[in-house]
Formats: C-alpha cells, structure tokens, sequence
C-alpha cells in the first residue's frame, strides 16, 4: 500500500504532462522590428527551429523576457501559430521597437577657477541596429582666472558592442581628448 501511494504523484506528473501537447518548432517569424536586425532577436532566444516546446515550457517565457532584456523594445509577445504539418508551429516575435537615443550626462557647475562649466553626454544604444552602443560626450568650461587662460574643454567618444557574435565576449573601447 505504502508502495503504491509513493508512485501515485509520479504517475499523475506523467500524466498531466502527456496532456500538455508539445510541438516541435517550425520557424521563427519576427515581425515589427524595422531597426533591429534579426538575428540580434533571435541570439536573446532560448528556442530554436527543430526543438520541441510546449506552451507552458518556461523557455517559452524566459525567451521573452530575454529580447526584453535587451532595452530596445518597449513590448515582446510571442505566440505560435500553425506549422506546414500536425504537430509543427511557427514561433512568431512581436516585437514594439522604443528610443534607443538616451542622455547619458548632464554638467553643470562653477568653481573658483572657472566662473562656469557644463556639458552633456547622448548615446545611442542600438546603432545601425546591430546591437552597438556609440556614446559621445563633451564639458566646456568658461576663462579660468589664470595667466594665459583658455576655454576649457573635453570629449569622450565610447563604443560598446555587448555580445560578439555567438560568444559570451564583449568589446568596448574609448577615446578621450
């Protein structure tokens, strides 16, 4: 008896799990990204065509949150569609594309030397929608109240790109004057 009942919830796992039909992936449509290319979303993916999934497979759903992750899309949706054959789906990536301009700085200030400075800092996060982050910035600052005093300056000029190809490598690299 004792036997019987241990084996009871493995049974009735394996049963529930035999109701949830599984299908095995097709292709993968992405639709709404005019800017970012394909394969970007499709890297952020945890499925691909040839595996088997299911609706409740919680690859499904980390798959979303994935391409979400990315800042580039303010909404993700992903549904399945009917396959050429039973049993084969089309994986379809909705994506909404957002702003990937942001201002990354903003100075202002004076001090005794300098009667005022200020300065700002934009980068785009998504150039060329290759997933590269290219970022600038500039400060100017006004006379110094020194012998032979100019205006001060300086510029930054960064790029990034997050993930190199299918590797977990990032670049980055910057310039300053």
């Amino acid at each position: 008896m004792l036997l019987s009942q241990l084996a009871l919830p493995d049974r009735a796992a394996a049963e529930e799990a035999s109701l949830t039909p599984a299908y095995i992936i097709e292709r993968i449509e992405i639709r709404g990204n005019t800017k970012t290319r394909d394969y970007i979303i499709r890297r952020a993916l945890r499925v691909r065509p040839g595996e088997r999934l299911s609706v409740d497979d919680p690859r499904f759903e980390f798959s979303r949150y994935r391409v979400l992750s990315l800042g580039y899309f303010s909404d993700v949706r992903l549904k399945l569609e009917k396959g050429a054959a039973r049993g084969k789906v089309v994986l379809v990536v909705e994506v909404v594309e957002r702003g990937t301009i942001i201002l990354t700085e903003l100075f202002l200030g004076n001090s005794e030397a300098t009667k005022a400075w200020g300065g700002l800092g934009l980068a785009e996060t998504n150039f060329l929608g290759r997933g590269i982050t290219i970022e600038g910035a500039f400060l100017l600052g006004a006379d110094p109240e020194v012998e032979r005093g100019k205006v001060q300056q300086s510029y930054l000029l960064r790029l990034s790109k997050r993930q190199l190809w299918n590797t977990p490598f990032s670049l980055s690299g910057y310039l300053r004057y």
